[in-house]
């Protein structure tokens, strides 16, 4: 079920949200430690304006909540209310809110017995989970913020391996996968909030849950697909892979995994019998000792962007050549750069260094670290040099094109330009691998003096495409 957390701070603007949402919606959760003002007949008429199922939740402070006043009142306010139509109440457990407790069972009201960790996941989760009903018929509910790949292992372990009712959300950007897969190992719901909800760091909408992941949809036999990072919620690659998934009805699912740690992600992929993932930034190089087999890409490129499950293990294949070289050459249709400057020495840059020797392209790599610069230019016989402005009298004589394929320009360094004294022309060609911003400060400044620019958009989407056809045998559609 999808359950919409209710955290704005009057009841018509929860009710405005509950009818934005409603076709996605199975119950809802008002958090009345949220409201401003406490109005008891307009909260004991809220269910009925509502239509759909209610939580009714009053959160304490140190739970992560707004509720800073005494359990005393605390109490006096739940019991205002009980007997309106609200069809659970979430207690903390170990609160002395014994009296509420009461109440609502011989009203017929359900009990969330809950649990909040703000700080990290409780190295004891899975006993913890079994022993927070104290009565028969509460629902246990577990809300834990992760703060690495292994936590969220531990989630989603204690989620398969619960039998019966019970709720674990994960929050934040570490905890955001459990959020999707919870409904499939048997969460009682998935909480999700409205898009720029302050409650939530890391906003899941229900529109987003339902039309973008296939929430409804998840089932056993969902093979599981996704994308590693740090950071990686920015990426654009869910809606590339879900989108070709849903037109071709494939019983599939791709979600962002920010992995800092390689080998426990590994661990993770084959608890969760997941199918192949993409790896972005800073893990392309990681990856490869862990695979059974790379492509002479990834062989010559020495990163992997792209791994699919066989019967024999992980393979790596490496599409971002692809993905850059084709939207440079449809650009250059009158001819294509015969030097270039290559900004980075990373995984991308690799990629580009590759894909523009094939073409017969001369090339000096810059880079802030100068031995990086180096190592990567003795590698592909080519000219390295120290990123600095008394570096740019000789990109001159290389800027046909200019790549980009630095962090500098991505969140949080937007207001970052690693090149912000070169003299521009006007004549080069500017290209960077960075898609969000759009138009990062590096493009701005080309464009200024009338360069033709391309952003990392249209790679993005080559090389997840060519990515598909790796992870599901078919051509993406069009």
């Amino acid at each position: 079920m999808i359950c919409l957390s209710l955290t704005r701070e009057t009841l018509a603007e929860n009710l405005k949200e509950i009818e934005r949402y409603k076709k996605y919606l199975q119950l809802c959760e008002l958090r009345g430690d949220c409201l401003t003002e406490w109005d008891t007949e307009a909260l004991r008429d809220f269910p009925r304006q509502a239509g759909v199922p209610l939580i009714l939740t009053l959160r304490r402070a140190g739970d992560g909540g707004n509720w800073r006043t005494s359990e005393e009142e605390r109490c006096s306010r739940f019991m205002e209310i009980l007997s309106s139509g609200y069809t659970w109440v979430d207690l903390e457990h170990a609160s002395a809110t014994e009296s509420v407790a009461r109440a609502a069972r011989k009203k017929g009201i359900r009990i969330i017995r809950s649990f909040h960790d703000t700080r990290g996941v409780p190295e004891d989760l899975p006993e913890r989970f079994r022993e927070l009903p104290e009565r028969e018929g509460e629902i246990p509910r577990i809300v834990t913020t992760p703060r690495s790949v292994a936590d969220l292992r531990i989630i989603l372990q204690t989620l398969r391996e619960t039998s019966g009712p019970g709720i674990i959300q994960a929050m934040g950007e570490w905890g955001f996968p459990a959020r999707i897969l919870s409904g499939l190992y048997g969460s009682y719901f998935t909480l999700v909030s409205p898009e720029k909800s302050p409650d939530d760091p890391v906003p899941l909408s229900p529109e987003s849950l339902e039309k973008l992941y296939r929430y409804s949809t998840l089932s056993s036999s969902t093979s599981i697909f996704g994308i590693i990072g740090n950071p990686v919620l920015h990426s654009r690659s869910p809606l590339i892979h879900n989108s070709g998934y849903a037109k071709q009805s494939l019983d599939a699912v791709y979600l962002p995994f920010k992995v800092d740690d390689v080998g426990e992600f590994f661990s993770l992929a084959e608890e969760l019998s997941i199918q192949g993932f993409s790896v972005t930034i800073p893990h392309k190089s990681e990856v490869i000792p862990r695979l059974v087999q790379t492509s002479d890409e990834v062989a010559a490129i020495g990163a992997c962007n792209t791994v699919v499950r066989s019967s024999s293990g992980f393979k790596g294949y490496n599409t971002d050549v692809r993905g850059f070289m084709l939207p440079l050459k449809k650009l250059c249709v009158a001819g294509f750069p015969k030097r270039a400057v290559v900004i980075g020495a990373g995984g991308a840059a690799r990629a580009v260094v590759y894909g523009l020797k094939e073409a017969g392209t001369e090339i000096l790599i810059v880079n802030r670290t100068e031995s990086k610069a180096l190592d990567l230019a003795r590698e592909f016989n080519c000219r390295g040099a120290a990123l600095s402005p008394g570096i740019y009298s000789e990109m001159a004589e290389y800027a046909e094109l200019v790549v980009q394929t630095s962090a500098a320009g991505m969140h949080p360094l937007e207001e970052i330009d690693p090149v912000s004294e070169y003299p521009w022309t006007g004549k080069e060609i500017a290209y960077d691998l960075i898609y969000i911003p759009e138009k990062t400060r590096f493009l701005s400044a080309a464009e200024n003096v009338g360069c033709r620019i391309l952003n990392g958009a249209p790679m993005l989407q080559a090389q997840g495409e060519a990515q598909y056809k790796l992870f599901t045998g078919t051509e993406y559609p069009r």
